[in-house]
């Protein structure tokens, strides 16, 4: 999309960050927004991300983004190295532009092929006081307000090689044993893990939870809704985001486990 066909649309800046609601950084960084550029649309994607986790970042950002209309402007702030040497980028992407710090939050959200030029953001050419721990205030929310009022990026960015990625947590699946990850837990206390749905369901219907100590190993099934699994008993469901996910129907998996985001796991259709 060109900045020409930008500046013909009601532009749409999403706002993802781990700020929360209870103080005053992310109404700042719409007022900023609203400052530039007053008939830009934003739309909060979340602002719950566990503080200064970039890969759960990185997670909701490849779930949300697909979602947006083409030209969308996705500001993203999970910045805990904020004030040092890590660049600011935007990314042209084949459906918009990305927006926050080069630190492997927008990792997952796209593939190689769809991103089309990498920039760093030149804050000397902002003409704007930048503060040194909130740059989502100072750099970034200016940023994504210039790209959807359709100023010429040429003014105050540079073209890059590369961006720095987190590589995506590939489960382990062999005959008869997966080796899951955590990559997510939901309000609802569900656990979304990394093992894609349309793999594991041609594998088994049922597995063998894998603990230290054997006598603790537990039987579950693979249900494709909440409905039709077992209520209070711990499942995996064919989630909505394509991954298999912990739930506990009526109750919450996340404290019943005490997993946290992270957490490895073991699985067996072996029968024992």
């Amino acid at each position: 999309m060109s900045m020409t066909e930008l500046k013909s649309k009601p532009p749409v800046i999403t706002l993802t960050t781990d700020f929360g609601t209870q103080d005053w950084f992310v109404g700042v960084m719409k007022g900023v927004i609203a400052g530039i550029h007053p008939s830009a649309q934003i739309i909060d994607i979340t602002h719950s991300i566990t503080p200064g986790s970039i890969r759960e970042g990185a997670f909701v950002c490849k779930q949300s983004y697909p979602w947006f209309p083409d030209g969308t402007i996705h500001l993203a702030v999970v910045d805990p190295g904020v004030g040092t040497s890590r660049k600011a980028i935007v990314l042209k992407t084949s459906k918009g532009y990305c927006v926050g710090p080069d630190n492997g939050l927008f990792s997952w959200a796209f593939s190689e092929d769809q991103v089309e030029v990498v920039y760093e953001i030149l804050p000397e050419r902002l003409n704007r006081n930048i503060s040194d721990t909130f740059h989502g205030r100072d750099l970034f929310a200016p940023a994504a307000a210039m790209l959807a009022r359709g100023e010429d990026l040429s003014k105050w960015t540079l073209p890059i090689q590369t961006f720095f990625q987190v590589n995506w947590p590939s489960p382990e699946i062999c005959p008869h044993l997966i080796k899951g990850e955590i990559l997510h837990i939901d309000r609802f206390g569900n656990m979304i893990t990394n093992l894609p749905a349309h793999e594991i369901k041609d594998i088994s219907d049922c597995f063998t939870l894998r603990n230290e100590t054997p006598a603790q190993d537990e039987r579950v099934g693979l249900y494709p809704t909440y409905g039709k699994a077992p209520t209070g008993k711990r499942s995996l469901i064919a989630g909505s985001t394509g991954y298999l996910e912990w739930a506990i129907p009526n109750g919450n998996a996340a404290q019943a486990s005490g997993w946290q985001v992270g957490d490895t796991f073991l699985l067996s259709n072996e029968q024992t």
